[in-house]
């Protein structure tokens, strides 16, 4: 849906979607408390920016499947974020057609029970979750960078300051750079979730959103955008 031209070009909040993200350097985390949930799953409890990066580091080191449940509100003022859940491509994107070097897509379950996530700021050299969109090369910017089949993000306010924009490359290859304040890359369910704050993208054929930037295959149910975007 267009719903704003800056520019001479369009701003995009899809139908379902919108979106954020940063990266956490040198930062010792605090150790996690969790339950089990009815299935039997462990479900980690987070209370804090700290727990929240542990969290990550522990989806992004392979634990892709693991639950969390939000305890309290969070403010992330401060804080260099990385996403959670990584698709990463190959080396320096030299090649016509990177290889994909891990797959840490995340596909739990973050329950954010009623609780908002407020000052997540990203800027473009935070977005090193990368994507391959025929015929180009994309880097995402959000809270979750992927969300993979089966993942879901619910119950959950992000207010955030998201940048990305075009990066260059040693190749012919196009590496530009998508935004949102919760999830860069949907595949997976992202249910009654709502979005804050802004979001900005730089250059032609990016993407920006308040819940998703890019939902392809995945669903957006019950979602809110209060976000303002710009193309610039």
């Amino acid at each position: 849906m267009k719903l704003a031209t800056v520019k001479g070009r369009y701003f995009y909040l899809m139908a379902a979607a919108a979106a954020v993200l940063m990266i956490t350097a040198g930062w010792a985390g605090t150790a996690l408390s969790s339950s089990a949930s009815a299935s039997g799953a462990e479900v980690v409890q987070i209370a804090t920016k700290e727990q929240l990066a542990d969290f990550r580091d522990r989806v992004n080191k392979g634990e892709v499947s693991l639950n969390a449940k939000l305890t309290a509100d969070i403010d992330m003022s401060g804080v260099q974020w990385k996403p959670i859940g990584e698709l990463l491509l190959s080396g320096d994107f030299s090649t016509t057609q990177p290889t994909l070097s891990k797959d840490n897509s995340y596909t739990g379950t973050f329950d954010g029970a009623g609780h908002t996530i407020t000052n997540l700021k990203v800027t473009s050299s935070d977005a090193v979750v990368a994507y391959f969109l025929m015929p180009d090369i994309h880097t995402a910017a959000a809270l979750f960078g992927v969300v993979g089949t089966g993942g879901r993000v619910e119950n959950l306010t992000v207010s955030a300051d998201i940048t990305n924009e075009p990066r260059t490359s040693a190749s012919t290859n196009n590496i530009y750079g998508d935004a949102a304040a919760i999830v860069g890359y949907n595949h997976g369910t992202v249910t009654n979730c709502t979005a804050g704050g802004t979001v900005t993208t730089k250059g032609a054929n990016c993407y920006a959103g308040g819940i998703a930037a890019l939902s392809l295959r995945g669903t957006i149910v019950g979602c809110s955008n209060r976000s303002t975007g710009t193309l610039a």
